[in-house]
């Protein structure tokens, strides 16, 4: 279309999120719970293409549970029931020990937050270039530990594992399993010292969208109070 492009700040607000916590049942906590022995383990990629995938968060769930069986519990893998019913896919799944011991659900598509609240202790994630992802802060927002590999989010931030790298990324999840709630402290001042500046109230933001508009405005010859 040959339009100019302008970057502008990612921003987020938990608006929608805190909505839908208000419309849980009673009794059904959103956020991350400190506890021992087996930890639950959601994977929310929309598996539409390999941008965003389970299969390298199966694959690292399935290494961490080699090397720490007793720590694993319940794995659900969302946005995949057309999924399983893939020749391929069903080969390659069912090859894995948190499929053949029954440890893993494939499951249909969730409001996140309900999910998180209900069925959720561990967030695996991965990408491909598409590094900025809402469902991020949301389980930021809600403290729950999140293994992802964006480069986009700041260093301490989650836990990061490299690219497509499987191994690393059940490695990692195995010591986020042991040692996550002697961080939990730290781990939740770090991601809502980030998620402040990705809120849209943000100073900042409110600044360079303000920037944005009156550039708008100038480079059509009017002035940002017409209209």
């Amino acid at each position: 279309y040959r339009a100019p492009v302008r970057v502008l700040p990612h921003i987020w607000e938990p608006t929608f999120l805190d909505a839908a916590v208000a419309e849980m049942p009673e009794g059904m906590t959103f956020g991350y719970q400190p506890g021992t022995g087996k930890r639950r383990i959601s994977v929310f990629e929309p598996n539409i293409n390999i941008v965003k995938t389970c299969v390298v968060p199966l694959l690292a769930i399935e290494h961490a549970y080699r090397r720490t069986p007793a720590l694993v519990g319940d794995v659900y893998i969302t946005n995949a029931i057309e999924l399983k019913e893939h020749e391929f896919f069903r080969s390659f799944a069912g090859n894995l020990d948190i499929v053949r011991t029954g440890l893993t659900s494939f499951e249909a598509r969730y409001n996140t937050p309900f999910f998180l609240a209900k069925f959720t202790d561990v967030v695996v994630s991965h990408q491909w270039e598409n590094a900025l992802n809402y469902a991020y802060y949301d389980a930021l927002y809600g403290d729950y530990p999140l293994v992802h590999n964006s480069d986009m989010l700041p260093d301490g931030v989650g836990y990061r594992y490299s690219g497509f790298d499987a191994r690393d990324a059940g490695t990692l999840l195995s010591a986020v399993l042991v040692t996550h709630d002697a961080n939990a402290v730290g781990y939740r001042a770090r991601a809502n010292d980030f998620l402040a500046t990705v809120r849209a109230t943000a100073p900042a933001n409110i600044a360079a969208y303000a920037r944005a508009v009156e550039r708008l405005f100038q480079e059509r010859g009017l002035h940002a109070d017409e209209g």
